[in-house]
């Protein structure tokens, strides 16, 4: 089909200006037909500015997603028009400005590439939230309940800057580098959300595994680890005469060592993010940045414990020394959730629809659980403050009425007296200083 062939079969139509979009916009006669021709249409031959930008404009208004590929002059507009404008490296300055993307290499096999690696940064995008939301609601979980329970949190300082270091920038870079599928992506809609009813069941099940280990060690470890219990809230972490570790100290070394295993053998987990696959150590080899990343966050976990054993490794890092069994019980607690992450492969994803259609990170929306929580935080908030104010200006009326009424006005007086008499005591310093050396020059 040619472009004037193409013009005849879609029927009559004109050009009306968008004022909300400030763009120009095509309305049909018939919208029926022209749906019908561009759904059956291939290729269209010698097609002018005219023709490309009603088949860009019409396809958009229809719903449709429209790449536009071009380098002259006249495809301006069509580029500008387009979702996307793709313009080749030897085009000219004017289609270069008005396209979003420019192929260097003048390939169209560099579109493909760009497709393809779209999709996996945006797959990558869906692991790391996975796995931070995870891990987010552990750690916010476990830190509210030790300091409402026991007076303390399992984590200190040195080890929550690690799990935020985990969480944060080193788990970007693990699971922000994966190399497309061979196979291939499959093709994602603007409809589809960032976090699927699949990865909501990974999140929330998950969580939900890992701060039921987490209470056990905190509330029932001493029994399991230790000969001698000891009270959760009144002991001390350290023996005050040696600042040796003691019992409480290496029950939190343990629930820190399972807590960070965990989350490293869930970062396997995070790496599926699809409903059909079981393996999740599938294409690990063509990502050496995570095995890097991974191995090094290993390393470094099991060195912040293994130092305990030294004097001032526990000082700095605040970890204690563990036995080889206690080493064994967490490595294999912490692997534990490769296999619990296979077993909610086994619950229906549909079960979790409904949190995925309340709770949207695209945009926000009042039916948001998460939202009205906030808006209620900040109702609160704000009667907290007008209430301190309104306490603030009756206590300042309280102390005007109970103040004598004169006393006001002679501290005035008084200090007004007294800032003329230095004025005046300064003034003439003044003239007795320019005086006399007049005097002595004479």
């Amino acid at each position: 089909m040619t472009g004037e062939d193409f013009m005849n079969a879609i029927g009559p139509f004109e050009r009306v200006w968008n004022e909300e979009r400030e763009d120009y916009d095509i309305s049909f006669d018939n919208e029926d037909l022209f749906n019908h021709v561009r759904k059956k249409v291939k290729i269209i031959a010698r097609t002018s500015s005219e023709d490309k930008f009603v088949l860009i404009t019409g396809t958009k208004k229809r719903g449709g997603i429209v790449a536009m590929t071009g380098d002259s002059i006249t495809d301006a507009e069509a580029l500008r028009k387009a979702d996307v404008g793709l313009c080749m490296g030897s085009g000219c300055e004017v289609a270069k400005d008005n396209s979003d993307l420019i192929i260097l290499d003048n390939d169209f096999y560099s579109i493909y590439r760009s497709i393809k690696w779209g999709r996996a940064i945006f797959d990558n995008i869906r692991k790391f939230i996975q796995f931070q939301l995870t891990i987010n609601l552990v750690i916010c979980f476990i830190t509210i309940l030790g300091g409402c329970t026991i007076g303390r949190v399992p984590l200190n300082i040195i080890q929550m800057l690690w799990v935020n270091l985990i969480m944060d920038v080193l788990g970007a870079i693990a699971l922000g580098t994966e190399a497309p599928k061979v196979e291939g992506d499959s093709r994602i809609s603007r409809k589809d959300p960032i976090v699927t009813n699949i990865m909501w069941r990974q999140i929330i099940c998950m969580a939900i595994y890992q701060i039921v280990v987490m209470m056990i060690f905190m509330y029932f470890g001493e029994m399991m680890f230790f000969k001698d219990s000891f009270n959760l809230v009144t002991a001390p972490l350290r023996n005050e005469a040696t600042d040796e570790p003691l019992d409480p100290l290496t029950l939190d070394t343990i629930q820190f060592y399972t807590f960070i295993l965990m989350n490293l053998f869930n970062q396997f987990n995070c790496r599926i993010v699809v409903d059909d696959t079981y393996n999740v150590f599938s294409g690990l080899w063509r990502n050496y940045f995570f095995i890097l990343v991974v191995g090094f966050e290993f390393f470094l976990t099991w060195l912040m414990v293994d130092i305990g054993a030294t004097t001032i490794g526990s000082s700095l890092i605040g970890t204690a020394n563990l036995t080889p069994m206690m080493h064994l019980v967490c490595w294999l607690v912490g692997a534990s959730v490769l296999i619990w992450g296979a077993i909610l492969k086994k619950i229906p994803a549909e079960k979790f629809d409904y949190i995925a259609e309340k709770i949207t990170l695209e945009e926000p929306s009042e039916n948001d659980p998460l939202n009205k929580m906030f808006n209620h935080a900040t109702e609160i908030h704000a009667k907290a403050r007008r209430s301190i104010n309104i306490h603030n200006e009756d206590d300042v009326t309280k102390i005007n009425e109970t103040q004598p009424r004169g006393f006001a006005e002679d501290s005035k007086v008084s200090d007004g007296r007294s800032e003329e008499e230095d004025d005046n005591q300064h003034n003439e310093s003044e003239t007795q200083n320019l005086v006399h050396p007049v005097q002595g020059h004479s």
